[in-house]
């Protein structure tokens, strides 16, 4: 439906870290990172279809889904979010 998404973060060291985690459970691989240009890009196959930098927050709302192949896949990927983001909220 779409060929790739593209948003700030707050912070690119611990944005990257939560999306290569949540993502890593749904098959999707970090491509990318450029750590000059505070951006990263996450794929699967040849294809980079999410990229995230950093920089002053956009739309208020933001909604993406990301497809997965089992229920057992999608509770991983909600695990990995989970303990990344408890992680982070230890650090503020």
């Amino acid at each position: 439906m779409f060929d790739h998404v593209e948003f700030p973060v707050g912070a690119i060291g611990s944005s990257r870290k939560f999306y290569a985690a949540v993502l890593g459970e749904l098959g999707i691989e970090e491509f990318f990172f450029d750590r000059k240009a505070g951006s990263a890009g996450f794929g699967t196959g040849d294809v980079t279809g999410l990229l995230i930098f950093e920089g002053d927050f956009g739309p208020r709302r933001l909604h993406v889904c990301f497809t997965a192949s089992s229920a057992d896949q999608v509770a991983a990927a909600y695990a990995a979010g989970r303990r990344e983001m408890s992680d982070f909220e230890k650090k503020i």
